[in-house]
């Protein structure tokens, strides 16, 4: 019986994707680095797969009976040059996506995808979305989300800490968010329905568009302080606060172009919201019953 493939499963959107594959009862491979954080979808009755995405003769393998696969890129800090680790990953999932004869994959993609410069990691990913593009016989459909709920998980420290809320997006700028919890449910539906033929782009755009004034003002609620500042960073300032906070300079480069290219026209340039996939997770929602618990428990890191 052929099987589903979801990579990055122990991760926010493949562990949900596989978890709906599984109800579905569709027989699911289940990929990660480590066997230990498989266990609980393994419990589920996935089939775990351990090995690195670097690993070419270990993905066609794990491709080999794959119906259909769910491919996700992790980000990489330590590496040097984040386009040339989205092509080397996006090509090892060609090959054994070509080698398998694999006919359907979603591939989680992002807003600006569309841009082969300056967008930082996302331009990574416009080579990635070419790349399996290319593998003869795939129909791959490409999710483009838009900015993380999540990310605001990482200015807990800043507020905690530093008494403000600060980054170089302009106060009263505009732009969709998205919980991933959502991404990975449409991202199931679709793996499920297998509708999409040749190579598509699906838009999102989660509960539709915030501004940082309409962020901090849900976070003044949640938290009671109601004076909490908005700074806004010059791309400089945020830059050396990134590497103050020690993130290795190449991957603070690429974060610093792409914040920049997120904030022009170029972003969204040719994208048709009206037909956009909306998401029903909202941004209140999520500061009230999610983010407020990770403030009061400390929590400080990425999610």
């Amino acid at each position: 019986m052929l099987n589903y493939v979801v990579t990055g499963a122990t991760g926010h959107t493949g562990k949900i994707v596989a978890e709906a594959l599984l109800k579905a009862g569709k027989p699911t491979v289940v990929v990660g680095r480590s066997a230990e954080k498989l266990k609980e979808l393994v419990a589920l009755g996935a089939i775990p797969a351990v090995g690195d995405l670097d690993d070419v003769a270990f993905l066609e393998k794990t491709f080999h009976h794959a119906k259909a696969a769910y491919l996700m890129i992790p980000p990489n800090f330590a590496a040097t040059d984040g386009r040339a680790y989205y092509v080397k990953i996006a090509t090892h999932f060609a090959l054994a996506l070509s080698h398998a004869k694999v006919k359907h994959a979603v591939y989680l993609s992002s807003y600006g995808a569309h841009l082969p410069e300056g967008a930082g990691p996302v331009s990574g990913a416009y080579y990635a979305e070419q790349i399996l593009n290319a593998v003869p016989g795939l129909n791959v459909l490409h999710l483009r989300p838009p900015y993380f709920m999540e990310n605001l998980y990482n200015n807990i420290g800043m507020i905690k800490h530093g008494g403000i809320l600060g980054t170089s997006i302009a106060p009263d700028f505009k732009f969709f968010m998205i919980h991933t919890r959502d991404i990975a449910d449409i991202a199931a539906q679709r793996l499920l329905s297998l509708d999409f033929h040749g190579s598509s782009v699906e838009l999102l755009t989660g509960d539709g568009e915030h501004s940082h004034t309409e962020i901090l003002g849900h976070i003044r609620k949640a938290t009671g302080k109601a004076d909490l500042p908005y700074v806004h960073f010059t791309p400089e300032q945020e830059y050396q606060g990134m590497l103050q906070a020690g993130l290795p300079k190449p991957f603070a480069d690429g974060l610093r172009d792409m914040y920049v290219a997120f904030q022009t026209p170029a972003w969204t340039a040719g994208a048709d919201h009206s037909t956009a996939n909306a998401a029903p997770t909202s941004l209140q929602s999520f500061i009230e019953n999610e983010w407020i618990h990770a403030f009061n428990a400390g929590a400080t890191g990425s999610h």
